[in-house]
């Protein structure tokens, strides 16, 4: 299939089995690196029907393997990457969308918690 890499990709917050949110990574130009580290700049975006079916599913299915944070990437709607080990992004996100994910995350880590309590 072709891909448009020099588009840049999407990170997309996936926790405790839901969607959070996303934004784009754009390579500087000249580049295909959409890395912030490399150089990629950030945006705001919204997921194609495409996309938010392929973020659902990995949600149901980490959810089911109990993985409760995850970021995912995709590229010209087809995931490229599933990160449970360091999803990064969530600064570049707040200041994007003027939030605090890192809330959310913490509301629903402690509503899981009070399953086990």
């Amino acid at each position: 299939f072709p891909v448009t890499i020099t588009k840049g990709d999407k990170r997309v917050f996936i926790v405790d089995g839901e969607v959070l949110g996303a934004f784009s990574r754009i390579p500087k130009s000249g580049s295909i690196l959409a890395n912030m580290a490399a150089g990629g700049s950030i945006a705001k975006t919204t997921l194609t029907s495409k996309e938010l079916r392929i973020s659902e599913a990995v949600a149901n299915f980490l959810k089911t393997h109990d993985i409760f944070m995850a970021g995912i990437d995709l590229i010209a709607e087809h995931l490229i990457e599933i990160n449970i080990t360091s999803p990064t992004g969530f600064k570049a996100f707040n200041k994007l969308y003027d939030q605090k994910i890192e809330t959310k995350i913490i509301d629903k880590l402690l509503k899981k918690a009070k399953c086990f309590t």
